[in-house]
């Protein structure tokens, strides 16, 4: 028994030692691959008139999208979202692992979490589509705020709360991934949609830098429950910056509209 605890212990502290480097190497090799399948897009009829009304939509450039605060807004939101979502993903077993003593149940939660990774991309994306990306954000941060906040509670549920808790903030945590692409796209223009998009990624790298503090000097200094408050405060200031947003791309134009756009 005493061995068993040990080795626990050992566990348990090698968890927080090396759970945000190898969350950032997995999210390397992520992006590497898919750095490596990016091809150019399928030709685009233009005949097509929903086409012909992004292509006659203003293209801003890199350069000019710097200069409005609609960049600045979803890159502090980004940066703040991958924080909060570095520090979740990275340590949910080492705080299960504080009162569930099944290594087999946590696995199986890891499993879980997974397949909700794979469900949030989609499900986002289709609320995004019915009832616009402006309001699916600021949705999607204030669930993930108040289910941040909570997993502290956890432990008087057991492990099938925290089962919960974990399978919902993993499938909230990639609905990110889901609505900037086209936000950003829907905003600046798709001629330098990936330039865009992309300095717009860069907040992960800020967000990489922090979240060493937060997991380890609130963590280890403050205890668990300071921290997921942390994290739920973060989002929920996210909110009113994205409630602040002007984002042009939810005002959806009528058919009539559409289909009065001179051909080009």
């Amino acid at each position: 028994a005493e061995y068993m605890g040990n080795h626990h212990n050992w566990h348990s502290i090698n968890s927080r030692r090396l759970g945000v480097p190898r969350y950032q190497s997995v999210n390397a090799n992520n992006q590497i691959i898919g750095i490596c399948l990016i091809k150019d897009r399928y030709p685009i009829s233009k005949s097509d008139e929903t086409t012909r009304l992004i292509e006659n939509h203003d293209d801003i450039k890199p350069k000019a999208m710097l200069k409005t605060s609609f960049f600045y807004q979803t890159y502090y939101i980004s940066m703040m979202f991958h924080l909060v979502s570095g520090f979740l993903n990275s340590l949910y077993k080492t705080y299960g692992e504080t009162f569930v003593r099944d290594d087999h149940f946590l696995a199986i939660m890891g499993s879980a979490s997974c397949a909700a990774n794979c469900l949030g991309r989609i499900t986002f994306g289709h609320i995004g589509d019915k009832l616009g990306m402006k309001p699916t954000l600021v949705s999607l941060l204030a669930a993930y705020s108040v289910f941040s906040t909570t997993m502290y509670l956890t432990p008087y549920g057991g492990r099938w709360m925290l089962l919960v808790w974990v399978w919902v903030t993993s499938l909230t945590m990639t609905g990110m991934t889901a609505i900037l692409p086209p936000m950003i796209t829907a905003q600046y223009g798709s001629a330098h949609a990936n330039i865009n998009y992309s300095l717009v990624c860069n907040a992960v790298l800020l967000s990489g830098i922090l979240s060493p503090l937060l997991s380890t000097t609130i963590q280890l200094h403050l205890g668990w429950p300071p921290s997921f408050i942390t994290c739920g405060a973060l989002l929920a200031i996210c909110m009113p910056v994205a409630m602040a947003m002007r984002y042009r791309g939810d005002v959806i134009p009528s058919p009539l509209v559409i289909n009065t756009i001179p051909e080009t």
